[in-house]
Protein backbone atom coordinates (compact mmCIF):
# COMPACT_ATOMS: atom_id res chain seq x y z
CA UNK A 1 0.00 0.00 0.00
CA UNK A 2 1.31 3.45 -0.90
CA UNK A 3 0.05 7.04 -1.25
CA UNK A 4 -2.36 7.27 -4.18
CA UNK A 5 -3.71 3.72 -3.79
CA UNK A 6 -7.50 3.31 -3.54
CA UNK A 7 -8.70 1.23 -0.58
CA UNK A 8 -12.10 -0.20 0.34
CA UNK A 9 -13.44 -1.00 3.80
CA UNK A 10 -15.35 -4.23 4.32
CA UNK A 11 -17.86 -4.84 7.10
CA UNK A 12 -19.36 -8.31 7.03
CA UNK A 13 -20.66 -9.00 3.52
CA UNK A 14 -20.64 -5.33 2.49
CA UNK A 15 -18.11 -2.81 1.22
CA UNK A 16 -18.88 0.25 3.35
CA UNK A 17 -16.14 2.74 2.52
CA UNK A 18 -13.72 3.95 -0.14
CA UNK A 19 -10.61 6.07 0.42
CA UNK A 20 -7.35 7.17 -1.13
CA UNK A 21 -4.14 6.58 0.82
CA UNK A 22 -2.47 9.98 1.39
CA UNK A 23 0.33 9.12 3.79
CA UNK A 24 3.05 6.62 4.55
CA UNK A 25 2.77 3.89 7.16
CA UNK A 26 3.55 4.80 10.77
CA UNK A 27 3.43 3.04 14.12
CA UNK A 28 2.12 5.40 16.80
CA UNK A 29 2.64 3.91 20.27
CA UNK A 30 1.66 7.13 22.04
CA UNK A 31 -1.43 8.08 20.03
CA UNK A 32 -3.35 5.06 18.83
CA UNK A 33 -6.65 5.46 17.02
CA UNK A 34 -9.50 4.33 19.28
CA UNK A 35 -12.93 3.81 17.72
CA UNK A 36 -15.92 4.61 19.93
CA UNK A 37 -17.45 1.32 21.04
CA UNK A 38 -14.48 -0.63 19.68
CA UNK A 39 -12.35 -3.08 21.57
CA UNK A 40 -8.93 -2.40 20.03
CA UNK A 41 -6.54 0.52 19.79
CA UNK A 42 -4.95 0.90 16.36
CA UNK A 43 -1.24 1.71 16.50
CA UNK A 44 -0.54 0.81 12.84
CA UNK A 45 -1.73 3.80 10.82
CA UNK A 46 -1.90 5.51 7.42
CA UNK A 47 -3.58 8.76 6.46
CA UNK A 48 -6.57 8.25 4.16
CA UNK A 49 -8.82 10.75 2.36
CA UNK A 50 -12.28 9.18 2.66
CA UNK A 51 -14.69 9.55 -0.26
CA UNK A 52 -18.48 9.62 -0.39
CA UNK A 53 -19.45 6.00 -0.96
CA UNK A 54 -22.74 4.08 -1.13
CA UNK A 55 -22.48 0.75 0.72
CA UNK A 56 -22.71 -2.30 -1.55
CA UNK A 57 -22.89 -6.04 -0.87
CA UNK A 58 -20.15 -7.85 -2.77
CA UNK A 59 -18.02 -10.95 -2.39
CA UNK A 60 -14.52 -9.89 -3.42
CA UNK A 61 -11.30 -11.78 -3.85
CA UNK A 62 -10.81 -15.45 -3.19
CA UNK A 63 -10.49 -15.45 0.61
CA UNK A 64 -13.09 -13.63 2.68
CA UNK A 65 -11.11 -14.00 5.93
CA UNK A 66 -8.07 -11.92 4.95
CA UNK A 67 -7.71 -8.40 6.32
CA UNK A 68 -5.85 -6.99 3.32
CA UNK A 69 -6.24 -8.25 -0.23
CA UNK A 70 -5.37 -6.74 -3.60
CA UNK A 71 -8.50 -6.45 -5.75
CA UNK A 72 -8.64 -7.49 -9.37
CA UNK A 73 -10.31 -5.18 -11.94
CA UNK A 74 -13.48 -7.34 -11.88
CA UNK A 75 -13.66 -6.87 -8.08
CA UNK A 76 -13.45 -3.09 -8.43
CA UNK A 77 -16.19 -3.14 -11.10
CA UNK A 78 -18.43 -5.00 -8.63
CA UNK A 79 -18.00 -2.21 -6.06
CA UNK A 80 -17.82 1.03 -8.05
CA UNK A 81 -21.04 2.66 -9.28
CA UNK A 82 -21.70 2.45 -12.99
CA UNK A 83 -21.41 5.75 -14.89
Amino acid sequence: MKPGDVIYVKEGPSIVGRGIVTGRYKFDAAGPIVVSGGTDAYHHQRRVAWCDFQSVRAKLGKQQVMTLVKLEPADVEAVEPRA
